[in-house]
C-alpha cells in the first residue's frame, strides 16, 4: 500500500497516474522549448490553417470511445456487477460530458456547436470519470460529467489566449 492510498486517496484505473505523467512530460516539452529560445532568441512560428475532416473526427473518437469501455471495465479485474457499474457511469459521464460542452457553446458564443465540440466533450467525459468509475454512482457521473464540458470550455477559452 503506498502512502497516498493510506491517506485515503483512491485512483480506480490508473487515470491520475497516467495523466500526472502527461503533464510532467509537457511542463518538460515547454521547459525545453523555453530554454531553446532563451539561448536562439524567441521566433513566431509560421502560421498554419488546419483542416480537420469531421469525418475521421467523428470515426476517432468513437474507436477511443470504445475502447475506454474496455479499459476502464477491465480494471475492475474480476467479473461482477461492479463491471455494469463501471461501463454505466462511463457512459453517462462521456455524454453528459458531450452534452454541457455543446450546450455551453451555445449559451456562451450563441454558435451552433460542431462535431470537433461534441468529441471534446466525450473525451472530457472520459478523462473526469476513469479514476473514479468504479467510486461513483451513475447519478455522481451525471454531474462530473455535466461539470466537465465548462471545464473544458473555461480551459480552452484560457489558455487560447496564451501566446
Amino acid at each position: 500500500m503506498g502512502w497516498l492510498y493510506r491517506m485515503g486517496m483512491r485512483d480506480f484505473a490508473g487515470g491520475l497516474v497516467v495523466h500526472g505523467a502527461a503533464a510532467a512530460a509537457g511542463l518538460a516539452i515547454v521547459y525545453e522549448i523555453w530554454r531553446e529560445e532563451r539561448k536562439k532568441g524567441p521566433k513566431e512560428s509560421m502560421k498554419i490553417n488546419l483542416h480537420i475532416n469531421s469525418s475521421w473526427l467523428a470515426i476517432g473518437i468513437l474507436l477511443l470511445w470504445v475502447g475506454w469501455f474496455g479499459f476502464n471495465p477491465e480494471s475492475v479485474l474480476a467479473f461482477n456487477s461492479d463491471v455494469l457499474v463501471v461501463v454505466i457511469t462511463t457512459f453517462i459521464a462521456s455524454g453528459a460530458a458531450m452534452m454541457s460542452t455543446m450546450l455551453f457553446w451555445e449559451l456562451l458564443d450563441r454558435k451552433t456547436p460542431v462535431i470537433i465540440d461534441a468529441t471534446n466533450g466525450i473525451l472530457m467525459g472520459l478523462i473526469v470519470i476513469t479514476p473514479l468509475a468504479g467510486f461513483v454512482s451513475p447519478a455522481s457521473a451525471l454531474i462530473l460529467g455535466f461539470i466537465g464540458g465548462p471545464l473544458f470550455i473555461g480551459g480552452e477559452k484560457l489558455f487560447s489566449r496564451v501566446k
